[in-house]
């Protein structure tokens, strides 16, 4: 009984001093994980900024009218608007 149990710890130990040698090795790819996943965090969170901004554009490229009705003159060529411009003539009845 006594060799077995010589042999159980011997190989326990075996097991052992495996994991401790590995143990610095993982550290670093862990490590090295982290790293990975905080800088696609940062890109994630670059993305939604560029989102945000894109959404906030596109709001301010939207026109409304202050009366409803049907339009009759179109003066909307893609960049040839300057500012007080009229896009759209809506005539009032």
């Amino acid at each position: 009984m006594k060799k077995q149990t010589i042999r159980i710890s011997e190989q326990l130990l075996r097991k052992a001093k495996i994991n401790y040698a590995l143990g610095p090795e993982e550290k670093k790819q862990i490590s090295i994980q982290e790293k990975n996943i905080e800088f696609l965090k940062a890109k994630v969170r670059e993305s939604e900024a560029a989102l945000q901004l894109a959404e906030i554009r596109l709001q301010e490229t939207k026109v409304y009218s202050p009366i409803s009705g049907v339009i009759s003159s179109d003066s909307s060529i893609k960049g040839s608007l300057s500012d007080g411009q009229p896009l759209l003539v809506v005539p009032t009845l």
